[in-house]
């Protein structure tokens, strides 16, 4: 079976969506980790990229990003993978679940990671989400097809 190989691991083609196919998340020069004056933060930098991935995915559907920096100029594989773990998840959450996740102490472990805690949606914003994702994944019970939902037309 065909696969693209991301920093988290490989995903299928047809789940790359648009793609930017040139990209440079970090470009220095070569010496550039030997040199005192090329001081900078990673957690500050993971933020400012996972920020303009996310505006990008939001603003125009890009949903994977080729970087192509060469090794001897500033690629960092760790960065790359940093940026892709803090897209945001998408969490449509039911009163009665937030609630549960209250009650639980689980708003804690869930701040400041990239959950987006959304209200409930209906029917067909749930497939066009399900669509979307890298990963789908449905409460215990749940009559959901997962393989209907990702070939169902979504709304718009």
């Amino acid at each position: 079976m065909p696969a693209i190989r991301t920093v988290l691991g490989d995903i299928v083609p047809d789940k790359a969506g648009i793609t930017l196919t040139h990209e440079h998340v970090r470009y220095a020069y070569q010496g550039c980790e030997f040199d005192h004056n090329n001081v900078w933060d990673f957690d500050t930098v993971a933020r400012e990229v996972g920020d303009a991935v996310r505006a990008m995915s939001r603003d125009y559907g890009v949903r994977t990003m080729v970087d192509l920096t060469p090794p001897d100029i500033g690629r960092h594989p760790a960065l790359l993978a940093e940026v892709s773990r803090r897209i945001p998840i998408a969490f449509p959450t039911h009163p009665r679940t937030r609630s549960r996740i209250e009650e639980h102490g689980l708003s804690a472990v869930l701040a400041g990671r990239p959950v987006l805690m959304l209200p409930p949606v209906g029917y067909l914003e749930m497939l066009g989400l399900m669509q979307a994702a890298r990963l789908g994944a449905v409460e215990a019970g749940a009559d959901v097809d997962v393989e209907k939902a990702r070939s169902a037309p979504t709304p718009g």
